[in-house]
């Protein structure tokens, strides 16, 4: 993942949404840079924050990834990068479909969040 492929994301996401967005990432390479800048630019009710350097506990991401790599998929080994990707995109989209895990992320970090937000 580089910053073109994240803005290219982020706008098909904003293509797709009307309303104001709000997105909180990390320090990653692939979120910062001239493509990040131009998107902001172009889109101006996206509204990007960016989480302290070396803060895993304040972000919601983290408690994702825990699930998968030390709970649901930690003894899946999949036979070929086919069998990977479909395993990987069906337990990704259980978890979009449950949003009461998904803001139990939120909760878990020191961060106040609007408990009428809907994630994708």
């Amino acid at each position: 993942m580089n910053a073109e492929a994240y803005a290219g994301f982020v706008r098909g996401l904003l293509h797709r949404i009307d309303s104001p967005v709000v997105i909180v990432h990390d320090r990653g390479n692939m979120h910062r840079g001239d493509p990040i800048r131009e998107m902001e630019a172009d889109f101006p009710r996206l509204d990007l924050n960016y989480l302290p350097p070396y803060a895993p506990e304040l972000n919601p991401v983290e408690q994702l990834w825990n699930l998968a790599k030390d709970k649901d998929l930690s003894n899946f080994v999949p036979h070929d990068v086919t069998e990977s990707d479909r395993v990987l995109r069906q337990w990704m989209e259980n978890v979009r479909h449950d949003q009461a895990r998904l803001r139990s992320f939120f909760a878990a970090t020191p961060l106040r969040w609007n408990p009428l937000t809907v994630f994708f």
